[in-house]
């Protein structure tokens, strides 16, 4: 009953818009025999874009404040059902994840298929990571589409720091603690309003 109404409410559409996203990568870069560097360009610049629907709208079921009073005063604790509603994201996008690596490994490319599913989740919670922490700052889904599409571009430029080189280089003990942080604040500020 609660993963068919979270899902419902929640994740129908971002499943629906991450799925378009899977199918269009082939359109726009070429998947076919690539190496390792291209794939993990590939996972860096496109399937990394499926954190943004499946993680960023979360929180937007209770952002209008009645339904947000009416589920904060529930006996159940709420941190628990956006933590929910974050495992379904992280399912959901190593399904769509492990579909496209089955994809793109048919298509006769070459790369370590385990470690690079790992480190495109990582990719997509990070991203998305970001998005749902500013629209539970801001009160505000949409801010948080435009938080977590501004770091997607600012992490395929050249600034340094922010170059989104999950996939290709590996993880780093600075995306852990990212990732870590950033979960913990969001689980932390959603329900008690405070940092």
């Amino acid at each position: 009953m609660v993963v068919k109404e979270n899902f419902k409410i929640n994740l129908k559409y971002s499943v629906i818009i991450a799925f378009v996203i899977i199918f269009f990568i082939p359109f726009i870069y070429s998947t076919a025999n690539l190496n390792e560097f291209k794939v993990a360009q590939c996972m860096e610049k496109l399937v990394v874009l499926i954190g943004i629907p499946l993680f960023v709208p979360v929180m937007k079921p209770e952002q209008e404040l009645s339904i947000r009073e009416i589920v904060l005063i529930k006996s159940f604790p709420y941190r628990i059902i956006i933590l929910f509603r974050i495992v379904m994201a992280v399912i959901f996008s190593t399904i769509f994840i492990y579909v496209f690596e089955l994809y793109i490994l048919y298509k006769g490319c070459s790369f370590p298929f385990y470690a690079y599913l790992l480190r495109t989740i990582i990719a997509t919670m990070l991203i998305g990571g970001f998005g749902i922490l500013a629209s539970i700052l801001s009160g505000n889904t949409l801010i948080g589409y435009l938080v977590a599409f501004l770091y997607f571009f600012l992490s395929q430029s050249n600034v340094p720091g922010l170059e989104m080189t999950i996939v290709s280089h590996g993880l780093s003990i600075r995306y852990i603690l990212a990732i870590a942080l950033l979960y913990l604040v969001i689980l932390v500020r959603c329900e008690s309003g405070k940092i």
